[in-house]
């Protein structure tokens, strides 16, 4: 374990995920690796089971009062000029048991963890179909997913939030 103490502090970040009633209901850690990070999300309690989409979004504020919770954490991450699709704060889904429970590790060389440092990860109430619509379920004759399908993946809204902080 002598390497692990060496290593810098900003070699990792953690978020505490809340939700809507203010309970921390888990956690995130957020760890450098290779030219991305390594995501490791652990939901205790508290969420419907099924998968929910998961994603980090552009405000590091949690904040779960108003007509939406979390809408105070903004849209998906986008860095470096990158408004295309997936965004660079699309993550997999987390998958939560019928205990509420669930947990999830992934990585992203869409960001580096200086870039997500300060903002907020995001879990959604619904599952996100990460803007994949055949055409032939185009609603309005245009083909694809529509804007909105490709800005949130449809998942829904936001159950729980974490501002990701360094160390």
């Amino acid at each position: 374990h002598g390497s692990e103490q060496n290593e810098s502090q900003s070699d990792q970040a953690t978020a505490k995920l809340i939700d809507a009633k203010r309970q921390q209901i888990g956690t995130a850690v957020f760890t450098k690796s290779g030219k991305g990070v390594k995501v490791f999300v652990n939901v205790a309690r508290g969420l419907t089971p099924g998968f929910h989409g998961m994603h980090i979004h552009s405000n590091g504020v949690c904040n779960p009062d108003g007509a939406e919770p979390f809408a105070s954490a903004g849209g998906h991450l986008q860095v470096d000029g990158h408004t295309g699709h997936p965004s660079s704060g699309d993550l997999v889904s987390i998958y939560i048991d019928d205990s509420g429970a669930g947990t999830t590790t992934t990585s992203s060389e869409a960001v580096t963890l200086a870039q997500i440092t300060g903002k907020a990860l995001v879990i959604h109430a619904g599952a996100d179909n990460f803007g994949n619509i055949p055409d032939r379920y185009s609603a309005d004759g245009r083909p694809g997913p529509d804007e909105k399908t490709l800005a949130t993946g449809d998942a829904g809204g936001r159950a729980a939030c974490g501002v990701i902080d360094a160390g």
